[in-house]
């Protein structure tokens, strides 16, 4: 009897120890550590576009979550074009990052004849919101800040391009499938599938994949009432009526093979950096990236 007792209560103690891991990874999904000032001077050397001789504008949205209907402040920095223009670029940032990691490529658009705006989603940097949900919510947030945007500067968003980088482009396509009014769509890195992606990244790191991940990722999606599964980047482009331009590094860990084949199987063109890893493609070759971006922007007739 002792004995049996003994095996229950081992057993119990297993059940709990893989709960809570369970538990915890979806928490990691659903709320990634935000990028601080401290994470970003020591990773990125930086804190705001001033640090890169930019002028910017901070800027704060207001938008309804879809899911709880409050109020979530989204902030922003509205980086113009010296001498005007008519055509602007809104950057989203990846998994974990902020609007200081995407400014990283603002002196490619400006020098492209851009003005930029550069977002935290939800649950990022200075933003608002509880859970990151890879796109579910995100893009009802950027449907509104696009709106509010170009009602508020008609004349500088007559021609509007989504840049979304990792996360970012699975935000951006999830956007842009549901708009008619984009002039193009540039998706650096993105990956085919959110729980493929979220999977990988269990793996890169030896976690346990069917025993802790996957239920893990199960019950995130129960938590925030997202669905990965209808969000799928590498679907959503199907949907995509501006031009759309996608571009993987051959070395890229994150996104692996199997996703670079599928996009290139997809109707929109696919740009390959040799040995650029996962959004390295502009660091790799910053001649051709840009090449390939105008390229591209000029037969979407920019």
């Amino acid at each position: 009897m002792a004995l049996l007792i003994l095996i229950l209560v081992l057993i119990g103690c297993a059940f709990l120890a893989w709960a809570a891991a369970v538990w915890l990874a979806a928490d990691s999904i659903l709320r990634p550590p935000r990028m601080s000032d401290a994470k970003a001077m020591a990773v990125l050397g930086r804190l705001s576009p001033g640090d890169l001789s930019m002028p910017f504008e901070r800027m704060f949205f207001q938008v309804r979550d879809s899911a709880t209907e409050k109020i979530i402040p989204v902030s922003a920095w509205w980086l113009a074009r010296a001498g005007g223009g008519s055509k602007c670029v809104i950057l989203i940032h990846g998994y974990a990052d902020a609007k200081v990691g995407s400014i990283a490529w603002a002196g490619v658009w400006q020098a492209m004849g851009f003005h930029v705006l550069a977002i935290d989603l939800r649950a990022h940097g200075e933003s608002g919101g509880r859970f990151v949900t890879a796109g579910w919510f995100e893009r009802d947030d950027v449907d509104q800040i696009i709106n509010e945007f170009r009602a508020a500067r008609p004349d500088e968003t007559k021609q509007l391009v989504l840049a979304g980088f990792s996360m970012g482009a699975a935000v951006a396509a999830a956007t842009a499938a549901r708009r008619d009014d984009l002039a193009a769509l540039v998706l650096d890195s993105p990956f085919a599938d959110y729980r493929g992606a979220l999977l990988r990244h269990a793996e890169l790191r030896r976690l346990p994949d069917a025993l802790v991940m996957r239920p893990a990722v199960w019950l995130a999606e129960r938590r925030s009432g997202a669905r990965f599964e209808q969000i799928r980047p590498i679907d959503l482009v199907e949907q995509i009526t501006c031009p759309t331009l996608i571009i993987h590094g051959s070395e890229d860990a994150m996104v692996p093979a199997v996703d670079r084949e599928a996009f290139a199987r997809r109707r929109h063109p696919q740009v390959m950096f040799p040995s650029a890893g996962h959004l390295r493609a502009m660091q790799a070759d910053f001649a051709r990236y840009r090449e390939v971006i105008e390229r591209h922007l000029g037969r979407s007739g920019e």
